[in-house]
């Protein structure tokens, strides 16, 4: 997270928030039927890719499918009280498009009109390529956007209650780094961390 130009010799404090989920699938997919499958890219071209292919009945994966988009919902084992889903949905046409077009409305949409794999004759054959990545944002100017302007600003910011230093400390930069892994077992090592740096005047 952390580089050695992150930090100078005028940073006074570094915040990090860190959480880690390790959650496996209700229905969880067969090693055994992984293979190679093609996997079509934006462009209309194919690669082969590692995909997971798992055939089923259970109350816990759901489908939704319209002239638009197909999407599927796979529950995740229940953790205490904590009760995740993981949703995938793919449109039949351009990806970009339906992307910048989506809003909560449609989300909705989908998650109420989906219908549960016991409910079909055959169940349903679902195929999704495994995948790891990680993504880095800057949430600087998407804080600023928001609202949160004073704590970047050096003139206006005021952490009197956060350090009893007559320096003055404001924040210089926000920082955002997600890393996912999508398996057969489950979703896993999702890391999110959050990067504060706060400087003095």
């Amino acid at each position: 997270m952390l580089k050695d130009t992150s930090i100078s010799n005028d940073s006074k404090m570094i915040l990090i928030n860190a959480l880690g989920i390790d959650m496996e699938w209700e229905s969880q997919f067969e090693f055994s039927s992984t293979a190679g499958n093609d996997f079509y890219l934006k462009d209309g071209s194919k690669m082969q890719a590692t995909t997971m292919c798992q055939e089923t009945s259970s109350d816990n994966v759901l489908y939704y499918k319209d002239k638009n988009v197909i999407a599927t919902i796979m529950n995740l084992k229940k953790y205490g009280d904590t009760q995740l889903e993981f949703i995938a949905i793919m449109p039949n046409n351009d990806l970009s498009e339906y992307i910048n077009s989506f809003n909560t409305e449609e989300l909705n949409q989908i998650i109420n009109s989906s219908k549960k794999a016991s409910q079909t004759p055959n169940g349903v054959r679902i195929l999704i390529p495994k995948f790891s990545f990680d993504y880095d944002l800057n949430l600087k100017q998407d804080l600023i956007r928001m609202g949160i302007i004073d704590a970047f600003d050096i003139h206006k910011a005021n952490f009197e209650n956060l350090s009893n230093s007559l320096d003055r400390l404001y924040v210089s930069d926000a920082f955002h780094k997600a890393d996912i892994e999508f398996t057969e077992k489950g979703i896993k090592g999702i890391v999110i961390k959050i990067e504060m740096k706060l400087v003095i005047n």
